[in-house]
């Protein structure tokens, strides 16, 4: 009998645990392009961080699971109506970004996306293509007018593609590879098949992206062609870490939350000071373009160990909660996407460093609450305080445009 295994079980949240550490080891790789060589801070992963933030993930982790968890009577489906109109909302302001850089990338000047002056609050709208593109994609695969749901999908794909916005890409794809295989096991030989399939689609995606943006003779004249997209990828996944350990090994200073926490300082206009990675671009290198830090690193520089331990262990509570959920139901329920969602914003936080719950997480989260029925009475005020929430930010997305587009 051959060996299966579920993909949800695959994509635990062990599996972050599992990427910190390898991230951690491709550290000590030196990149051609310039990794440790780059940072004259850099003396080695400070692996004492690093355990520190697993073990409070798991922690969280086991947290979780003392909580009971009753299942819904009402189960929560999401309503394709509420979900067309989140996607058209979507497509007008995915328009409007078109319309502002003045060209397509993916048809024309693939640079010309770095000429968008539209972010934050403006961007929020377009940034749900995405997930909405899981969302009918789940949606599809459970009704009979599942033709007109893909096709749904496919246009959320094809319009980020377009724009040539590769997290949202990658997301995309991801999230519908577990959706197809979440109901059933798969074989070792199937999970190879499409692990080396998303590998060599990221490659090309993050590489290639590179090439057209810089030039090969911008990045290096002395590696051979097809070997120069796997050292960019490389250095995507590093550049995060070996800059942070060396701002650690440069800098005392505590940043009491306005990197971790950047997008919420920006939003709510809390701080007219520098914030996020245009702060650290300003703080810790001579460059003009911002910078990053990946986590854990980010969490200690704002708030030493004990912003480690404590957002590690609310990220591995999170995590789990979320998982247990997506893994209780057969077929699985909505939650499903929330958590596909999440462990991917985890993941991503390793080269942005910002925590999983930012902003954007929390906008799309309100929003696709918005579009679901059902559920029991806590359930139905929550979506009841949600939908003037997300009503107000598309009037304030609306009128950033207007007045700031």
């Amino acid at each position: 009998m051959k060996k299966t295994f579920k993909v949800l079980n695959i994509i635990s949240p062990n599996t972050y645990i599992l990427a910190i550490l390898i991230t951690a080891i491709l550290c000590s790789i030196d990149n051609p392009l310039g990794g440790l060589s780059a940072y004259y801070g850099y003396r080695g992963v400070s692996y004492d961080i690093l355990a520190y933030y697993i073990t409070s993930l798991i922690a969280g982790s086991f947290i979780s699971k003392l909580i009971s968890h009753k299942k819904i009577k009402e189960p929560i489906t999401f309503n394709t109506k509420y979900l067309e109109f989140l996607f058209i909302i979507s497509c007008l302001f995915q328009i409007i970004k078109f319309i502002n850089i003045g060209d397509i990338p993916l048809l024309g000047d693939p640079m010309s996306r770095y000429r968008l002056t539209i972010g934050g609050l403006e961007d929020f709208p377009s940034r749900l293509l995405a997930p909405l593109g899981i969302c009918f994609y789940f949606e599809g695969s459970r009704r009979k007018n599942r033709t007109i749901l893909f096709s749904i999908s496919a246009a959320c794909f094809l319009l980020n593609l377009a724009m040539m916005q590769r997290q949202e890409i990658i997301i995309q794809a991801i999230g519908i590879l577990v959706l197809k295989f979440s109901e059933r096991p798969i074989t070792i030989k199937k999970i190879i098949f499409f692990s080396s399939l998303l590998a060599t689609s990221i490659i090309a995606i993050v590489g290639v992206g590179a090439i057209l943006r810089y030039g090969k003779s911008g990045l290096s004249t002395q590696i051979p062609m097809l070997e120069l997209p796997i050292w960019i990828l490389h250095l995507e996944l590093v550049g995060a870490y070996i800059f942070g350990e060396h701002v650690l090994a440069i800098s005392d200073k505590a940043l009491y939350g306005l990197y971790t926490f950047g997008d919420y300082f920006s939003l709510l206009r809390i701080s007219d000071s520098a914030h996020g990675a245009k702060l650290i671009g300003q703080e810790f290198t001579t460059r003009d373009t911002a910078q990053s830090i990946g986590a854990p690193y980010s969490y200690y520089l704002d708030f030493k160990i004990t912003g480690v331990i404590i957002i590690g262990v609310v990220t591995g509570f999170l995590l789990k909660l979320l998982h247990r959920k997506s893994t209780q139901q057969s077929p699985p329920s909505i939650h499903v996407i929330f958590y596909i969602f999440l462990i991917l914003n985890a993941l991503w936080s390793l080269r942005s460093g910002v925590f999983i719950l930012n902003t954007l997480t929390g906008y799309i989260i309100v929003a696709l609450f918005c579009a679901t029925t059902g559920g029991g009475r806590n359930i139905k005020t929550i979506r009841m305080f949600f939908i003037p929430i997300y009503l107000a930010t598309l009037f304030g997305s609306g009128m950033a445009v207007i007045f700031r587009g």
